[in-house]
């Protein structure tokens, strides 16, 4: 009922359950791809209905991110630059977490000079927390 109700009613409550159920292979092969799929897909759902507008678009970044990892760089879409673009929209429209994102996938992407340059915007001009925390930890790397 839970797909039914996911696929068919559009349910991101649905959505997001199916996604914990493949993250942990509780009732369905565990696939942490088909995880983040639902988990976006939810985040969508609520952000059209306008359910936690800003919560729901922070962590779909993320989860855009944590998918453009798990598939080598791909976005959700499956083209190899979209999330990086996307994120460097959104950081370039003054979005810290975007920017501490971007920075994250660009140096899990090997491109460190550029990775550094936007983790130290959203750390310094904007003051974002957890980048000054990500970027703490590349330095002592």
């Amino acid at each position: 009922w839970v797909r039914w109700a996911a696929e068919e009613k559009g349910s991101a409550a649905a959505m997001t359950l199916l996604g914990g159920w493949y993250m942990e292979g509780k009732g369905v092969p565990q696939d942490d791809l088909e995880a983040l799929k639902w988990t976006r897909r939810a985040y969508e759902t609520n952000i059209e209905r306008g359910i936690d507008v800003e919560h729901c678009k922070a962590m779909l970044i993320k989860t855009n991110a944590a998918i453009s990892l798990l598939t080598g760089g791909a976005g959700p879409s499956g083209d190899g630059d979209g999330l990086e673009a996307e994120l460097r929209r959104l950081a370039e429209a003054g979005d810290a977490q975007a920017g501490c994102e971007l920075g994250r996938t660009l140096m899990e992407l090997g491109e460190a000079a550029e990775a550094v340059k936007w983790m130290r915007w959203a750390a310094e001009e904007k003051g974002f927390p957890p980048a000054m925390l990500l970027l703490g930890s590349w330095y002592s790397d």
